[in-house]
């Protein structure tokens, strides 16, 4: 039952808080749960190291909070400290506590039903067919949203070079590692891929720097990660218990974790900047989004600008002289929604009155640069009317036919879909359309001739909502069986394939959107897996969606040939 689970919520609380855990340092637990990042990632199981980190983001405040503030030291001295059994199991009581947070909010919004099978088990499942349909169309166009940067065709000679420091056991960086690491960011900043939200100049006129600088900090970032992660395993790999001592072994393994989970000067920032190429002031504006602050003995004036919560996790964390960071957090959270997900969440006032009430217009242009490739649609934004307003219009003479489209954007963390926020966005565009139908035929197509300055007597309409990631959950998703939603991504998708095919008419849109719906799902090979969560005495089975990211995430690269200016925020 939900209501005896909401009360074992509570008394996991408490739990938590007399874990025997927390006599130790922070660095010894954030430590240990940043190399289970690189666990993840190297099995390659089904859980991931984005969503880990993701759920990891709703306990760091936790950790900060309850752990001891003690003087930093090497990441596997720190590390080791977690190792007898005590800690062990609060380890994964942490771990699994990350995984409980994350569920319940599902459970309070009636996602996941709850059946008590026993005093101490509970099974969860998804409510409906419904929802369980919602929740997986969602989650596929959140990831084909998300920012791409492919793997360097470099990987496989640098692997060579990493292979050879370990053999040789050189634990030391030198020149040559930095030149290698040198052609990782050039490639990174080459084959970046990150639609834009906004336009430079309101990003420059409000946070101090471009998307250019944004694409180097990120692609600076990215490179040391790549390269740390192959390197801590190169010398993994060359544990052999057979061959060496337990003191080379040891090393060895030493090495490997000191690599996965870095614990370094903080002039280490230092090698990031001068890789990036950027002026101070400016890689100083964006690390301040990425960096947490534990605590600053540095005596230096270090911005921080970032927010934890809701899948978002700064991946790199200041304490005392050193920064602590996973590569893989460096891989997966330097993404541009996560600086405006920290500024609607620190400073308000400013993402209200300057930031946001530029996110739709953005998604507009970019709309009106996908359907400026047809020449017999004719364009007209922010339509007003005696009730309510259309984002864009869309008229095809030939076919007597209008679009009508609702444009809606919510900033969330790349990392997690925020649903009630996005889905309250797509919620309100469906009242808007729905103002629109309510009116009589004769209404609507007054509103047509007038805005075109024609007379068509017989006109058809299609509704859409476009929006810029993901809708929402069942709520949101029940309405796509009238209103077609759609995200960026998926949209310029549809309409490439109608240049390809030279296609050029839209009377069977809405039926050309539900294929490419269902085409996504397909290709995506979804399963539902049932997992059980162990925490304190209870076990929770619950349900969990997988598809395969390989084969989703470049779903839509061949856009770009069609679209070459599909990352664009201004055209002109």
């Amino acid at each position: 039952m939900k209501e005896n689970l909401i009360k074992i919520e509570k008394e996991i609380d408490t739990l938590l808080e007399e874990l025997s855990i927390w006599e130790l340092s922070f660095q010894d637990i954030y430590s240990t749960l940043m190399l289970m990042t690189e666990k993840i990632d190297y099995d390659g199981d089904k859980d991931t190291a984005m969503d880990y980190l993701s759920r990891i983001s709703l306990i760091y405040p936790l950790i900060k909070k309850l752990s001891q503030n003690n003087e930093i030291e090497l990441t596997t001295t720190s590390i080791l400290k977690t190792g007898n059994k005590q800690f062990l199991e609060d380890v994964n009581f942490l771990i699994a506590y990350a995984h409980f947070s994350l569920l319940m909010p599902q459970i309070h919004r009636n996602v996941l039903t709850v059946k008590q099978v026993s005093e101490f088990c509970f099974e969860l499942d998804f409510a409906n067919d419904n929802l369980k349909n919602s929740e997986l169309i969602d989650k596929l166009y959140s990831t084909i949203s998300l920012q791409i940067s492919f793997s360097s065709k470099e990987l496989d000679n640098i692997k060579l070079h990493t292979n050879r420091k370990a053999k040789e056991r050189d634990y030391n960086i030198n020149g040559l590692d930095f030149q290698l690491i040198k052609k990782l960011f050039e490639h990174h900043k080459k084959f970046f891929i990150n639609v834009q939200v906004l336009p430079d100049e309101i990003i420059e006129s409000k946070l101090g720097f471009n998307h250019d600088d944004f694409i180097l900090f990120s692609s600076a970032l990215k490179a040391f990660s790549d390269y740390f992660i192959i390197l801590a395993r190169s010398y993994k790999e060359q544990i052999n218990e057979e061959e060496y001592s337990v003191e080379e072994n040891d090393k060895l393994m030493s090495e490997y974790m000191e690599w996965s989970v870095c614990c370094l000067k903080y002039q280490a920032l230092g090698w990031f900047l001068g890789m990036s190429g950027l002026k101070k002031e400016k890689f100083d504006i964006i690390l301040s989004y990425f960096i947490d602050i534990y605590s600053n003995e540095t005596g230096v004036k270090i911005q921080e600008n970032s927010s934890c919560g809701e899948g978002y996790l700064p991946p790199i964390t200041l304490i005392e002289k050193s920064i602590i960071f996973s590569p893989h957090a460096l891989r997966y959270l330097v993404n541009f929604n996560n600086i405006l997900y920290s500024i609607n969440k620190q400073n308000k006032k400013l993402f209200d009155d300057e930031i946001s009430q530029h996110l739709e217009p953005t998604l507009i242009n970019q709309l009106v640069y996908l359907f400026s490739a047809f020449d017999d649609l004719e364009i007209r934004q922010n339509v007003k009317y005696s009730k309510s307003e259309i984002d864009m219009l869309l008229l095809s003479k030939k076919e007597n036919l209008c679009i009508t489209i609702q444009a809606k954007t919510t900033i969330a963390p790349d990392s997690t879909r925020s649903v009630a926020r996005v889905q309250d966005r797509t919620i309100e565009a469906f009242e808007q359309i729905n103002i629109f139908e309510s009116l009589s035929h004769e209404e609507k197509k007054d509103i047509i001739n007038r805005e075109y300055d024609i007379n068509i007597d017989d006109i058809k309409f299609i509704n859409l909502i476009i929006v810029r990631s993901c809708a929402g959950s069942e709520k949101a998703w029940e309405i796509n069986d009238k209103y077609r939603i759609v995200n960026y991504s998926l949209i310029s998708k549809v309409l490439c394939e109608k240049l390809k095919n030279n296609d050029f008419e839209f009377s069977n849109f809405e039926d050309e959107i539900s294929t490419k719906q269902k085409e996504l799902i397909d290709l995506s090979n979804w399963r539902i897996e049932y997992e059980t969560l162990k925490i304190g005495n209870y076990e929770i089975k619950f349900p969990n969606i997988f598809f395969d990211d390989n084969k989703i995430i470049p779903h839509n690269l061949p856009t770009f040939k069609c679209f070459p200016k599909l990352e664009s925020a201004v055209f002109n």
